[in-house]
């Protein structure tokens, strides 16, 4: 299964992304980050997101990202998705679609909240400070292929909770320690920790949803070409 260190350490462009301007995507101008072995790609398709990792990738393949940087105070957040396609996908590792939001600590740490679907299962994670919680779905015997879902990010006061939802099943994190930092960055992005790029995989995002947020940080539904 995924670590809690993976599930922070997977946000490699998510949580930060490589120096530079950085080309824009959507309504919201979110912008498309790249780092190492990055050969995937972010479309927007009929007014959707369309995140792909194509077949002949190179293994690792950490992105694009899509960030939005800015979030602070009470949130809710959920990021709605659809055709998941694990690619080579077997349990516990593969191609793998996550959303979160991110702060990094002076020291180096990266505090995260964060979701994902991929490697047969979906996750809803928290890490930060003596934190590191990874909760889990019981593994699917499709891998998910062709699943739809939502990831929802929410923050009250200086609780985050982070709810995967994945064909009608769900599973949660909560913060067991106060979450208060800002501001916060969103990132929407795939990874990979398979072994090889023998096949297609990707997602159709259809909308993010926002309320709260502090108003640097926007929704969007992809209408935008």
């Amino acid at each position: 299964m995924f670590s809690a260190a993976g599930s922070a350490g997977s946000a490699g462009a998510g949580a930060g992304g490589s120096g530079g301007a950085a080309p824009t995507l959507g309504c919201a101008a979110w912008q498309v980050e790249t780092g190492f072995a990055t050969t995937g790609t972010a479309t927007i398709v009929g007014g959707r997101l369309a995140l792909a990792r194509p077949a002949g990738s190179q293994t690792y393949d950490d992105g694009p990202t899509l960030t939005q940087a800015g979030l602070s105070g009470d949130f809710d957040i959920t990021v709605s998705w659809q055709a998941f396609a694990p690619g080579d996908s077997k349990p516990g590792i593969g191609p793998a679609f996550n959303a979160g939001v991110f702060w990094h600590e002076p020291s180096g740490s990266i505090y995260s909240a964060a979701a994902r679907v991929g490697g047969g299962t979906g996750q809803a994670s928290i890490v930060h400070g003596k934190q590191s919680t990874v909760n889990s779905l019981p593994e699917s015997a499709t891998l998910f292929a062709g699943a739809s879902g939502s990831f929802r990010l929410q923050r009250a006061g200086t609780s985050m909770t982070v709810t995967t939802t994945i064909n009608g099943q769900a599973v949660s994190a909560q913060s067991t320690e106060p979450f208060p930092e800002q501001p916060l960055t969103l990132s929407l992005w795939m990874n990979d920790s398979s072994s090889s790029g023998a096949q297609d995989a990707g997602v159709t995002v259809t909308q993010v949803a926002l309320s709260g947020g502090g108003g640097t940080v926007k929704p969007d539904d992809f209408s935008c070409p």
